[in-house]
C-alpha cells in the first residue's frame, strides 16, 4: 500500500528552478502508476523535460478503495498531513501548480482550505503561492464508484468520502468556487466521457469545479486513461503543458512584508485586467451559445419534461433575461455579475438537481430541490445584491434550459 511521501520525478537539479509542479493521484492510485501509460510514458517527467524552469514532484498517499487501511484518513486529516509534508520539503517558497486526478483534487482543495483557515505561516505560504490547479476527472459533487463500492464489505474511508452529493463534498466545492479567484488561482478541468469497466465514474456535472472562467473540457477517455497520455501529442498532455507554461512566469510572494493578521488571499497576486476580461469573455461566449445541437426549442424541452404548464411563463422569463444579459455585452457590471450567477446556477443544477431528475424525482420534489439547493443558498450568499432574487434565478434557469446547459429529462 502507498505511504505518504513526496517523490521528485528525477534526480536532475536545476539552478534556475522557479516553480514546483506537484502531481496528486486519486483513489486506488500511486505516485508512479497513475501517471504512466507504458514504457517511457511517465508524463510528469515529460513536463520536467519540456519546461526548463520547473521542478516536478509526485505526491503519494494511502487511498485504497477497499480495506480498513490505516492511512485512509478523512480528507481533512490527510490535508494536514500533506501540508506538513510539503512544507518540510520547502514547498510554498516559490510558485506551485497542482495536477490532480480524481480524489486527489478533493484532497488538494481541502488542503488549500485548511492552509487558509488554520493560519500556520508555512502552510499559508503553500496556499498563497499556489498558482493553479488542473483537475482530471475530479468528483467535485461525488462519484458513482462510492455508491457501487458501498455494496461490498470493507470499503475504505477514502471511498466513502466521495459518495454522490455528500454534504462535506458540496461544502468543499462551494468553498473552492467562492475563493479560487480571490486566492489568485487559475483552474482548468477535464472530464471523462467513456465508461471504465462499464462505469462512468465521474460525470461531466460532477467534474465541473464551477469556477468563473473554467470550462470543463471533455476528454476522449475513461476514468483511468484520462491521466495516462500516451505521447507528447496527446490532447491531455498538450493542454496540461500549456496550462502550466502560462503560469510559470509568475513570481513567488513572501509574507515577510505583510502586516500580521493579513489573510493569505489579500496578498495573492492580483489578476490583471486582461486576465479578468479574457475569463469574462470566455464565460460570456459560453452562456450566449447553445451547449449542444439545439434540436429542440425551450417549449419542446419542457413538454418532454412534463412541464407544459410552465411554457408561457418560461418563454417570457427566458426572453427577459436574454435581453438584460446581452444588452451591454461585457461593458456592463450587471452583465459581469450575471455571468458569475449563471455559472453558479448551472453548477448547482447539474450537481444537485439533475441527478434527482435522472432518478425519477417528481415535479414537486424537483421544485423543492431547486429552492433548497439553488435559490435559497444563492440569494443568501448575495443578499446585498439587488440583482439577485427568485424571479431572476427563474429567468436564468429557463435561459440555461434554452441553451442546453440544463436538462429536465434523463
Amino acid at each position: 500500500m502507498p505511504q505518504l511521501q513526496l517523490i521528485r520525478v528525477t534526480d536532475v537539479t536545476r539552478p534556475n528552478t522557479t516553480t514546483d509542479i506537484i502531481f496528486v493521484h486519486g483513489l486506488g492510485g500511486t505516485g508512479k502508476e497513475t501517471w504512466t501509460a507504458g514504457p517511457n510514458a511517465f508524463w510528469p517527467l515529460w513536463i520536467f523535460e519540456d519546461l526548463t524552469s520547473v521542478d516536478v514532484w509526485s505526491l503519494e498517499y494511502p487511498a485504497s478503495i477497499f480495506g480498513s487501511a490505516n492511512g485512509s484518513l478523512v480528507i481533512s486529516d490527510q490535508a494536514k498531513q500533506i501540508l506538513d509534508l510539503l512544507s518540510s520539503h520547502g514547498i510554498g517558497t516559490r510558485p506551485v501548480v497542482f495536477v490532480v486526478h480524481s480524489l486527489g483534487g478533493l484532497l488538494i482543495k481541502q488542503m488549500l482550505r485548511t492552509a487558509v483557515e488554520l493560519h500556520k505561516p508555512a502552510w499559508k505560504l503553500i496556499a498563497t503561492n499556489t498558482r493553479g490547479v488542473l483537475f482530471l476527472a475530479t468528483p467535485h459533487a461525488g462519484s458513482a464508484i462510492a455508491t457501487i463500492a458501498s455494496k461490498f464489505p470493507l470499503v475504505s474511508q477514502a471511498t466513502g468520502q466521495i459518495a454522490a452529493n455528500d454534504p462535506n463534498l458540496l461544502a468543499l466545492r462551494d468553498w473552492y468556487r467562492e475563493n479560487a479567484t480571490s486566492l489568485g488561482l487559475k483552474t482548468h478541468a477535464y472530464c471523462e466521457t467513456k465508461p471504465y469497466k462499464g462505469i462512468l465514474f465521474v460525470d461531466k456535472a460532477s467534474s465541473d469545479p464551477g469556477v468563473l472562467g473554467c470550462i470543463t473540457v471533455e476528454c476522449d477517455g475513461d476514468h483511468v486513461s484520462i491521466c495516462k497520455p500516451t505521447t507528447r501529442q496527446s490532447p491531455i498532455y498538450l493542454g496540461a503543458r500549456s496550462f502550466i507554461s502560462d503560469l510559470i512566469g509568475l513570481q513567488p510572494k513572501s509574507f515577510s512584508n505583510v502586516p500580521p493578521g493579513t489573510p493569505p488571499y489579500a496578498v495573492s497576486q492580483e489578476l490583471t485586467q486582461d486576465d479578468v476580461y479574457d475569463a469574462l469573455a470566455s464565460e460570456f461566449e459560453n452562456y450566449t451559445k447553445s451547449k449542444d445541437d439545439p434540436r429542440l426549442d425551450l417549449a419542446e424541452k419542457l413538454k418532454l419534461g412534463g412541464r407544459a404548464h410552465e411554457i408561457p411563463r418560461a418563454l417570457r422569463l427566458k426572453e427577459e433575461f436574454a435581453k438584460a444579459f446581452t444588452r451591454n455585452q461585457l461593458q456592463s457590471s450587471a452583465t459581469q455579475r450575471y455571468i458569475k450567477l449563471l455559472a453558479e446556477v448551472d453548477a448547482r443544477f447539474n450537481s444537485d438537481v439533475y441527478p434527482a431528475i435522472v432518478d425519477g424525482a417528481s415535479i414537486p420534489k424537483t421544485a423543492a430541490l431547486i429552492k433548497t439547493h439553488i435559490s435559497d443558498p444563492i440569494i443568501e450568499a448575495h443578499k446585498s445584491d439587488p440583482l439577485v432574487n427568485h424571479v431572476v434565478l427563474d429567468r436564468m434557469i429557463y435561459y440555461l434550459t434554452g441553451l442546453c446547459h440544463i436538462r429536465w429529462t434523463p
